[in-house]
């Protein structure tokens, strides 16, 4: 075929008339559909970063209230009231004593706490 023909002219045109739009349609398409799955990204990044602070803070709620519950022990008191009237060394054995039943306390609580006891 000719390049300076008719035919030739008519089918390059033709060819032309249905890529042009088809390269244009599936470029937009390419455009809208990363800029979707970007956005749907994000928003999963956000939710997971939501959900993760959400477990935090009710882990250090935990935390707080058992901080609060050992506080708040009769026997923790007790001692820490010998200790003010006659020091560390007047409170020994309740300060053993002590110690022997939060290291019972975060034995049954699991290898998830740390201690000294």
């Amino acid at each position: 075929m000719k390049t300076g023909s008719i035919k030739f002219r008519l089918v390059t045109g033709g060819i032309i008339l249905v890529l042009l739009p088809l390269l244009i349609v599936g470029f937009l398409a390419i455009m809208k559909s990363s800029t979707a799955l970007t956005d749907i990204s994000k928003k999963r990044v956000e939710d997971i970063a939501k959900d993760l602070a959400r477990l935090a803070d009710n882990s250090l709620n935990a935390e707080i209230k058992l901080a609060e519950l050992i506080a708040a022990d009769h026997q923790v008191g007790d001692v820490l009231g010998l200790v003010k009237q006659g020091g560390t060394d007047g409170a020994r054995e309740q300060i053993d004593g002590l110690y022997r039943r939060l290291g019972e306390v975060f034995a049954k609580m699991g290898s998830g706490y740390q201690g000294i006891f």
